[in-house]
């Protein structure tokens, strides 16, 4: 008997019943189960990775908070603003690649230097906070104190999705056209 006899004489439609519906039983949802049990690793990768940018960004909304109210002068803010940007650098070492959301919040930190530089440079022209009133030193710290809470405003609405990239974008046009970076 030749291959070719053999081949013909077996009764494919029993093999087919006895051992390849078996076969494929065993075999389509195993391959379904890897498929399904790897699609949800990945979607808990990504869901921690949110979970974690959103941990550091709002870490970032803490840090701004004292930036936003009106303090104590003898409170050292160059402390706060340590904090800020070492919180500013962790948000960033968390999100991907290309998101502007970490530019811009450096560009935002930059600014805020400048002006909580000038409001401080105001207090020391007027005498000092001794020599400054209640109503002046407002005055003084109002520009700073509104940089932290739209800062603070667009950037929790930039996590919750309610502020556009393009709006972070134009804001930082903004800033990079005020405080021009300085030449090397």
């Amino acid at each position: 008997m030749t291959f070719i006899h053999w081949l013909v004489s077996i009764d494919w439609g029993q093999v087919v019943v006895t051992i390849a519906i078996p076969v494929a039983a065993i075999i389509v949802p195993t391959l379904i189960a890897i498929r399904l049990a790897r699609a949800e690793r990945r979607d808990a990768l990504e869901t921690r990775k949110r979970e974690r940018c959103l941990e550091a960004g709002a870490s970032v909304i803490v840090a701004l908070a004292p930036l936003a109210s009106l303090f104590d002068l003898a409170s050292p803010m160059q402390g706060h603003l340590w904090d800020l940007r070492a919180r500013i650098a962790v948000y960033r070492a968390w999100i991907e690649p290309g998101d502007l959301s970490g530019d811009w919040l450096a560009l935002r930190h930059r600014e805020g230097m400048r002006l909580w530089s000038e409001a401080f440079a105001l207090v020391v022209q007027k005498g000092g906070p001794a020599g400054i009133d209640y109503d002046s030193l407002l005055g003084v710290l109002q520009p700073a104190h509104e940089w932290a809470a739209s800062m603070t405003e667009l950037f929790s609405g930039w996590l919750s999705g309610n502020v556009t990239t393009e709006a972070l974008r134009v804001d930082g046009a903004r800033i990079m056209e005020r405080y021009p970076q300085p030449e090397s």
